[in-house]
């Protein structure tokens, strides 16, 4: 029942595969740092940030469902070339884990993709 509830409140809880600690490249910037570890837990601005204003969650413009980081990161239609671009892994867990290279690409397709400052 616990990890029930863990999932619900955490969509990557779910996504990851075991429970050693991913360490971070050494080359990230502070705020790099806090964006992936953002993305990781999947509560960033963008995603829930009308919880604060007490407003309705954001919808994707494009495809017209709730936006979250696994919708963005890996399904939807508006990201897509980018998701090309950087090589970005189809499954949440490998996109975000703990290679550097997959780290890397991510944060460049953050920034590709304007949502940078938006995490």
């Amino acid at each position: 029942k616990k990890y029930t509830h863990h999932c619900k409140i955490n969509t990557f809880f779910r996504e990851k595969r075991t429970i050693e600690k991913w360490n971070n490249p050494i080359t990230l910037k502070r705020r790099e740092e806090v964006i992936l570890n953002r993305l990781r837990i999947g509560h960033t601005h963008h995603t829930h940030g009308h919880l604060m204003k007490k407003e309705p969650p954001k919808i994707c413009r494009t495809c017209g469902i709730k936006s979250s980081i696994k919708h963005i990161i890996t399904e939807c239609r508006d990201t897509k070339e980018a998701r090309q671009k950087f090589n970005i892994p189809e499954h949440l867990h490998d996109a975000l884990g703990p290679d550097e290279k997959s780290i890397h690409n991510i944060i460049l397709f953050l920034k590709d993709t304007k949502l940078y400052n938006l995490i």
